[in-house]
């Protein structure tokens, strides 16, 4: 019989996944987001622990908060294809985000936390009578957090992931937590309401999907590059459109101090809106809209159908 799972989460800052964004090196004052989640492997009670795996919420430098998820493959320095084509009437064509998130495998906890947009940009001569601005790089930093699940391949001892071959851990037992009915059970209620991880069987690779979806789907996707949230490609235009009268300021230094505040408010009014969408994200087992959940439940599917096989090799 399935043993029931009680669902847990845990709240913190103000970030999802510890972002809005993030707060390591910097100190930004992120009372946007807040909320974290954590994945608690190891539960010993007849009840199925639910181990969340959630986002967190995060503060952002001086905007919005933001709710950091995020869960897809974390390459550092890595440039999002957009649509980059070049206005004619602009000298500055937009550019692509580039990503630097800090892994940190193993961390205390499952979380994906987005900083703040980092904008870098440089004033041109726009005319003969006007600086302009050309944004060169737009910056998205933030920390994945994956937590280490167990994984004795040959002992039968749980929490575990599941290595059904013969001399491995799934069994046919009955009443044993290593009958390979109770890991399928265990597993594939993963993303249906009132499910999560645990506490018996799991994986980590399903983690690391489920965090790094929240990076390159709920964040990037849907919130930094989507015309509904963040819309870069339309805040990149904008910025690159501000101007400063030569007149009133005869050296480029000079007009880097009038155009900096015109450039703030537009990165933080784009950074805000992103957040907002990324905060909005529910991140629950059997939501539709959460990528995180989706993504973890692909590679559970994979060692379900694995042990399925293996019980139908041995004829159980």
């Amino acid at each position: 019989m399935k043993k029931s799972k009680t669902r847990s989460s845990s709240s913190n800052q103000s970030k999802r996944s510890e972002s809005p964004f993030f707060s390591r090196a910097e100190k930004v004052d992120n009372s946007f987001f807040s909320q974290k989640s954590s994945i608690a492997p190891f539960i010993q009670s007849t009840k199925k622990e639910v181990i969340k795996e959630d986002k967190i919420n995060s503060k952002a430098e001086q905007e919005g908060q933001i709710l950091p998820k995020s869960e897809s493959p974390v390459v550092p320095e890595r440039k999002i294809e957009i649509n980059t084509k070049k206005e004619e009437a602009e000298s500055c064509s937009n550019v692509a985000p580039t990503e630097n998130q800090t892994v940190n495998n193993p961390g205390a906890d499952n979380s994906c936390t987005p900083s703040f947009p980092k904008i870098e940009w440089d004033v041109v001569s726009k005319d003969a009578s006007n600086w302009g601005v050309c944004v060169s790089a737009l910056k998205l930093e933030g920390d994945i957090n994956i937590k280490p699940w167990a994984n004795k391949p040959t002992t039968m001892t749980v929490p575990n992931t599941p290595n059904p071959v013969d001399g491995g851990n799934i069994n046919n037992t009955a009443g044993s937590d290593n009958r390979w009915k109770a890991a399928v059970d265990d597993m594939k209620d993963y993303n249906k309401a009132g499910g999560g991880a645990g506490p018996n069987w799991h994986s980590v690779s399903a983690s690391i999907a489920h965090e790094n979806a929240h990076w390159s789907t709920d964040w990037l996707k849907d919130s930094i590059l989507d015309s509904a949230a963040g819309d870069w490609k339309k805040a990149n235009k904008e910025i690159n459109q501000l101007t400063e009268p030569k007149a009133d300021s005869p050296t480029q230094a000079e007009a880097k101090t009038k155009l900096t505040p015109k450039v703030d408010a537009k990165r933080i009014s784009f950074g805000n809106k992103a957040i907002t969408k990324y905060n909005s994200i529910p991140d629950t087992p059997g939501d539709a809209k959460g990528a995180g959940y989706k993504a973890g439940e692909r590679v559970l599917s994979g060692l379900i159908a694995s042990v399925t096989a293996y019980k139908t090799t041995k004829g159980w």
